[in-house]
């Protein structure tokens, strides 16, 4: 009797606690249609059979698509076809879509501050440059920054970068991001 009782339990709570999981996982997941290839591209065709030199576009792998719903099976070719509306509108071979999950990205956050941070590379003869952002498309804000400069106020961020003010030969100030794996903290530590 005790143990049906406590096998219940669990069973309930598994049931209970499920679909909890799901929504976690769906809020922070998207489940989209993408091109998938052995590394080639995705022909598009303006009708639902493959006719030679009649493609009017191609999606390279991975490339994110929207299915329309409509489907159809194409006798001359043997094979099914989809109708996607994006990026481009037309019939693909439905054998080469298939699922991609996107997770959203963790948002940025400040992790500590360091009064005093010193810029220190991998090798005497490291170049390290300030950048003016720390995403995918950033951009080089200065270049060459000399090992041992001591940075006053480095931000570190939960994504592996510092927001520092490197000041220049001229005394001005220039905005810019570091890769806080080259930063040692200087500040005094107090036991």
């Amino acid at each position: 009797m005790n143990k049906s009782r406590k096998l219940v339990s669990l069973l309930l709570v598994l049931v209970l606690a499920l679909p909890m999981v799901f929504v976690a996982v769906n809020a922070v997941a998207e489940v989209v249609d993408v091109v998938k290839t052995s590394g080639g591209r995705l022909n598009v065709w303006p009708q639902p059979v493959k006719k030679a030199g009649s493609s009017t576009q191609s999606l390279k792998n991975g490339t994110v698509i929207s299915l329309s719903g409509d489907k159809t099976y194409s006798t001359a070719d043997k094979r099914w076809m989809v109708f996607i509306t994006a990026p481009v509108v037309g019939w693909v071979d439905k054998a080469y879509v298939g699922k991609k999950t996107l997770v959203a990205p963790k948002p940025v956050e400040v992790k500590s501050f360091w009064e005093e941070a010193k810029l220190q590379g991998t090798a005497p003869n490291s170049i390290i440059n300030l950048w003016d952002g720390y995403g995918s498309d950033r951009k080089v804000e200065m270049k060459q920054l000399p090992l041992g400069y001591v940075f006053t106020g480095a931000v570190n961020l939960t994504n592996g970068w510092s927001e520092v003010w490197f000041e220049t030969a001229d005394m001005e100030y220039v905005f810019g991001y570091v890769q806080t794996k080259y930063l040692v903290n200087m500040d005094v530590l107090v036991p």
